[in-house]
């Protein structure tokens, strides 16, 4: 029987290893801080979304998970390294962020060291900036506090009661609009807003004499996902919005200075017991105040700018894909020529029509202001947009509002399952005959992502390819009951069935006595029969090697099992996001990039893309980014059985530095 890890301790594991990047000093200051920011959001999120959703699911019964584990075992296992984890997070920030900040010149003050000429500044600029968006709630005359965002820095305010004398509860919600500093007057100096707001709450409430006032965030329950099934797309998002909205509160976390009087008048007023209250650090959204923070260049790592070649900058781009494929490993590769792409096919007399799918975008997109541009112009634009993309549901719903109104022809994606894959499709007319031009991409088109995530992108005009693209496009708009692909391979359709063959035929060749083996780069592999698989060649004799970012739930290292499988984890400046993967010994491999992960949700229940490259130099040069993560000296975490360990030390070489230099020299080792 395959060894698996349980998926929700691997992922709290990936947590862990963000944070000790925080803790680590080799790293500069403020890429510690973005760390500690990072994995504060993670364990939030993980809470709000995973923890929640198995709460949900023990309500149904206590089954028992793929790890062996069950539900209630996980459930009580998780919570108790969430907690060991942000009160690591708490020391780390409160013992050794912020010390060294203060040291280097960057103070954030506490309310008490406010001087009387700070506060006549701090008093305008609440006035001018926080005021207006402020607005106090008070329970129910049954004693109820409306509905709290989940994880919105709220203020719990005790008020003198009027009349009989009795205290009254009030709570003031802090917008995440507001930012997470405001300045003091000073060098450098800077106040929490929660602590601005708090020194200037008798403007709010007027007369009412202030008894006490402290910081809390309520966390939900934030797993409803839309409907299965559902024909109406947008009305099932509205629907599973507005569920998150009213989700089972399951922790309510306290400043440590909350009076016990009121934690519980606050508990009494969710309507929750007094044990969901927890204590946490003085900074209570630490992801926010980090952002806020001053930048200093000693402080960060070097700035980096994608490289570009110069056939990509020309401006002709068409002619440069005629030539060639290019394959982009963002963000050593500059993302701008998907977007120069794109727009030049905007303005081209000659392109007809614009096809793309967008999952997440940036604010002010390049990419959908071309696409408008494209429309406006008379081009058939058609977009897939997925509005059930989690947490950003109702960008998206304004997107597709955007898009229609620009005059593009929107489709919601298709019911029961996202559309994850990533493609833009450009047909042109050249010489009286059409000519398609496609990217197919790991990552977003999402420009600000595209510099922070390691993803990589197929730049082709291979007909066999763009034809492919044109009937994937086809069947996103409903025009084909199946993709009927060719080249590429699509999910839930064909690609489980077509991963599972190559790692098979690596089975054979190890057989018979042939070099064989299994190369894959992933941000998480929890696929119960990919699992089985892998660790099935393993045994077979394949050597199987892995670089999974998150959550891995092979066992690698166990004896007769998984002792030919190495699995590790990179950590560092940027986010690894590439779906990479090569079958076959060296020199002889198969190479192909996927926008799924090796997740039964990615398989079966998302349009995702599997895309072979087979041009030699994109080959070549995809073969050398998963080499370069395979490197015995590569600064990751190993995992063995079910722990990690770091593999750290002076010698040790940091994997994205060493593809930064590459890109910088054109990938000449390639």
């Amino acid at each position: 029987m395959t060894r698996i890890n349980d998926r929700e301790l691997s992922t709290l594991a990936f947590h862990a290893r963000v944070l000790a990047e925080a803790g680590d000093p080799v790293n500069p200051l403020l890429e510690r801080a973005n760390y500690l920011g990072i994995a504060a959001s993670g364990l939030q999120e993980f809470i709000c979304v995973r923890l929640g959703s198995m709460t949900a699911r023990l309500r149904r019964g206590d089954a028992v998970r793929p790890s062996g584990m069950t539900v209630s075992q996980t459930l009580k296992e998780a919570w108790k390294r969430t907690d060991i984890l942000t009160m690591q997070l708490d020391r780390i920030l409160h013992e050794q962020i912020m010390p060294e900040l203060s040291a280097g010149g960057v103070h954030i003050a506490q309310p008490e060291d406010v001087t009387p000429v700070q506060m006549a500044s701090l008093s305008s600029l609440f006035h001018r900036d926080l005021m207006p968006a402020l607005s106090p709630v008070f329970p129910d005359e049954e004693g109820n506090l409306p509905p709290l965002s989940s994880a919105q820095l709220c203020l719990a305010v005790l008020l003198a009661g009027k009349e009989t004398g009795q205290e009254e509860l009030a709570v003031v919600e802090l917008p995440s609009s507001l930012p997470g500093l405001v300045p003091l007057v000073g060098n450098e100096r800077w106040l929490m807003t929660e602590d601005a707001v708090r020194l200037n709450l008798h403007l709010v409430f007027g007369d009412r004499k202030i008894e006490s006032c402290s910081a809390f965030k309520v966390l939900r329950a934030s797993h409803a996902a839309c409907k299965s099934g559902e024909t109406d797309v947008r009305l099932a998002v509205k629907d599973c919005m507005a569920r998150r909205e009213k989700g089972k509160i399951l922790r309510v976390v306290c400043a440590p200075d909350m009076p016990g009087m009121m934690e519980e008048k606050l508990c009494a007023a969710l309507k929750v017991e007094r044990s969901l209250a927890v204590r946490r650090g003085y900074v209570l959204d630490p992801a926010r105040v980090i952002r806020a923070l001053p930048g200093k260049a000693d402080w960060e790592y070097p700035r980096y700018q994608g490289a570009e070649e110069e056939a990509l900058c020309g401006s002709d781009l068409f002619a440069a894909l005629r030539e060639r494929d290019r394959l982009l490993c963002h963000p050593y590769d500059s993302f701008r020529p998907v977007i120069a792409l794109l727009e030049q096919a905007a303005t081209d007399w000659d392109v007809y029509a614009v096809k793309m799918t967008l999952y997440r975008v940036s604010e002010k997109s390049p990419v959908v202001e071309a696409l408008a541009k494209a429309a406006a112009r008379g081009v058939q634009v058609d977009v897939c947009v997925e509005p059930r993309a989690r947490m950003d549901e109702e960008r998206n719903l304004k997107l597709i509002d955007y898009l229609e109104f620009a005059g593009c022809k929107v489709h919601t994606g298709l019911p029961g399952v996202k559309v994850h894959g990533k493609a833009m499709l450009i047909e042109r007319m050249e010489r009286g005959k059409p000519r398609l031009y496609a990217h197919l991409g790991t990552g977003n088109y999402n420009e600000k992502t595209a510099a922070k995530y390691t993803d990589v992108g197929l730049l082709t005009a291979d007909e066999a390819v763009c034809a492919d693209a044109a009937r994937f496009f086809a069947f996103l708009a409903g025009e084909r009951e199946q993709p009927d692909l060719q080249e590429l391979t699509a999910a839930p359709q064909g690609m489980r069935q077509e991963l599972v063959r190559l790692i098979r035929r690596e089975m054979e060749k190890a057989v018979r006595g042939e070099k064989c083996g299994v190369r894959c780069l992933l941000n998480a592999l929890t696929d119960v029969e990919m699992i089985g698989c892998l660790t099935e060649a393993a045994r077979c004799g394949v050597p199987v090697d892995l670089t999974v970012r998150g959550a891995c739930c092979l066992a690698a290292g166990v004896p007769l099992e998984t002792a030919g499988v190495t699995v590790r984890s990179v950590v560092g400046r940027y986010l690894e996001h590439t779906r990479a993967f090569a079958f076959g010994a060296e020199g002889q491999e198969e190479v192909y990039f996927s926008s799924a992960d090796w997740m039964k949700r990615s398989l079966n229940r998302r349009v995702e893309l599997l895309v072979p490259v087979r041009e030699p130099s994109c080959r070549r040069k995809l073969l050398y980014l998963m080499a370069a993560h395979c490197r015995e000296d590569v600064r990751c975490h190993l995992l063995q059985g079910g722990e990690y360990r770091a593999h750290t030390g002076d010698q040790t070489t940091d994997v994205q530095q060493l593809l930064m230099k590459a890109a910088t020299s054109r990938w000449a080792d390639a």
